[in-house]
């Protein structure tokens, strides 16, 4: 986990039970449990981790060009 990041569990602590994962480049769109994310992920897992393992497939995601990079974006909601 990065340092100072936000992890699952302080998310579930603070009573928020989704997180919301979308890239506007490739139009995905993903709306996941935060249970179902300790459960696979561990509850130590920062969010900066999570967008990388999320988003590790994303097609932009390896592009050089800095205008043409992964865009997802993690939000979340109770």
């Amino acid at each position: 986990m990065e340092r100072g990041a936000v992890d699952l569990r302080e998310i579930q602590q603070n009573g928020i039970t989704w997180l919301t994962i979308r890239c506007e480049p490739c139009k995905r769109y993903g709306r996941l449990k935060v249970a179902n994310l300790i459960k696979e992920y561990g509850a130590d897992m920062g969010l900066p981790d999570l967008r990388a393992r999320l988003a590790g497939d994303c097609p932009p995601r390896a592009n050089a060009d800095i205008h043409d990079q992964c865009e997802a974006r993690i939000t979340y909601g109770r």
